[in-house]
């Protein structure tokens, strides 16, 4: 029998169950991850939301990673807003953290203009940074994406790319 095999069966005799394993990891989500309509329409100089992921069970997830300190050591931003047709979409681009209810549990913690976010794909010289922001999305918490164009545009989700960097804890029973 393994030590920790033995140390949490010995806990269980004393009524001291769910024992944690916990962990963190640098994760970058991609288009795919997140729940992105095939056509969003954006009317104009209003906040429309693009796209979302929702943090599962006994996870934690923060919008970028690393530290701005150490530039090697961060997160970089990738988005590349294109319509139905494969045109970039010009406009605001800003993350937000919901609760499960959709309320803001913070301001936006990143907010730039879209064209500047898709600069290079493999230069992170070119590319914006996004260091771990502190606003953590708990268990059914969403991870938001929004945009803001100063005329009505319809934006492909099929066509669009997505390359966010987060922090990922997480914790299991055992």
């Amino acid at each position: 029998m393994a030590w920790f095999d033995m140390i949490r069966e010995k806990l269980g005799t004393m009524g001291i169950s769910g024992l944690g394993v916990t962990g963190t990891s640098n994760k970058v989500l991609t288009e795919s991850d997140f729940t992105l309509n095939t056509t969003i329409s954006v009317p104009a100089d209003e906040w429309t939301r693009l796209a979302y992921y929702t943090v599962s069970a006994q996870n934690e997830y923060e919008y970028g990673y690393g530290n701005g300190a150490q530039p090697y050591n961060q997160g970089y931003v990738y988005v590349f807003l294109k319509d139905t047709t494969g045109n970039e979409v010009e406009g605001k681009v800003r993350f937000v953290v919901v609760d499960a209810n959709d309320v803001p549990k913070a301001p936006p913690v990143f907010e730039d203009d879209a064209s500047t976010l898709h600069a290079s794909l493999s230069d992170i010289t070119q590319m914006k940074p996004l260091p771990r922001t502190g606003v953590v999305a708990g268990e059914d918490d969403k991870l938001v994406i929004e945009v803001k164009c100063s005329s009505a545009q319809t934006i492909s989700g099929t066509r669009t790319l997505l390359k966010i960097p987060v922090t990922n804890r997480w914790t299991r029973r055992v």
